[in-house]
């Protein structure tokens, strides 16, 4: 794959939030999930674990702990959670590494999928008990996952509007 086939993947990646109700095969489900555990992380550390609900009676709960009707909708979704103790200062950013190759992954495959944020929020709480996840394990996202019945669209800043050589604000962006 050369880096534009690559950049491509990346800028058609589109937050999927309503879904069909076609079952995701699993063997995507493992592509997606070694995806995830393919994200680098400090000092290789891989604080990560990752929980695949597809039971209507906890993604219902999920729901009920989040409001977020994405996970109703998604015939699977992916709970990613780090423990702070392999990493006590990097493990958030770890656990979003991993959940940003899963969305990456998930896309490639032709599935839809959206980040479902639940860190420190009484959501967090809500899903752990629901999925009986220990008090000291974190739950950094949800990635709902299926087959997308949208296709939004997105804008983006360009990139001399957000990029400085050398110093912040002075110098933009050089071709």
């Amino acid at each position: 794959m050369n880096h534009n086939t690559l950049l491509e993947i990346i800028k058609s990646r589109r937050s999927i939030r309503k879904f069909k109700s076609h079952e995701v095969p699993k063997d995507k489900i493992r592509s997606i999930l070694e995806a995830g555990c393919w994200a680098p992380s400090f000092a290789n550390s891989q604080p990560w674990n990752f929980i695949v609900v597809d039971d209507p009676a906890l993604k219902e709960r999920m729901f009920l702990a989040t409001a977020h009707h994405e996970i109703l909708e998604a015939p699977a979704s992916i709970i990613v959670t780090v423990d702070p103790e392999k990493d006590m200062v990097h493990h958030i950013l770890d656990g979003a590494n991993a959940t940003m190759n899963m969305l990456l992954m998930a896309h490639y495959l032709k599935l839809g999928a959206v980040w479902v944020g639940v860190l420190g929020l009484k959501a967090e709480d809500l899903v752990k008990e629901a999925l009986n996840i220990p008090p000291n394990i974190r739950v950094i996202s949800i990635i709902p996952i299926g087959e997308a019945a949208e296709f939004p669209s997105s804008t983006r800043k360009n990139l001399e509007e957000l990029v400085f050589w050398n110093t912040y604000g002075f110098g933009g962006f050089l071709p």
